[in-house]
């Protein structure tokens, strides 16, 4: 969850969007950098707060497509065998589909990205 508040690694990473819905309150709207930071993590949880949030699991390239429901496999390709696979969606502020990617062994750190 850390990597979805926080990191903005990718002009469709879900705290860049929620920026740029969010266009018209600007870091010059603040005395401090970190005071609007703190603005767009709460606005980045608000949205986290009305999401559907999966764990994509481990076999859902053995899954027929017509069982999968909702749940998609990551955009980028990662393994789900030696990652933990989130898929988030946020109706209430774009049809972008969102990844948390979240390495099994903890070697390498977590990050997220979206796609449209």
């Amino acid at each position: 969850m850390h990597a979805f508040i926080h990191q903005d690694t990718g002009i469709e990473s879900l705290r860049n969007l929620v920026m740029e819905v969010h266009e018209e309150v600007q870091p010059d709207d603040f005395k401090f950098q970190r005071m609007y930071d703190d603005y767009i993590d709460d606005k980045v949880k608000q949205y986290l707060n009305e999401g559907i949030i999966y764990l994509v699991p481990e076999n859902i390239h053995q899954i027929e497509p017509d069982e999968l429901e909702e749940v998609l496999p990551p955009e980028n390709g990662e393994r789900v065998e030696s990652n933990w696979v989130f898929m988030l969606s946020l109706p209430t502020l774009s049809d972008h589909t969102f990844w948390g990617i979240a390495d099994r062994t903890g070697a390498t750190p977590a990050y997220n990205y979206g796609f449209n």
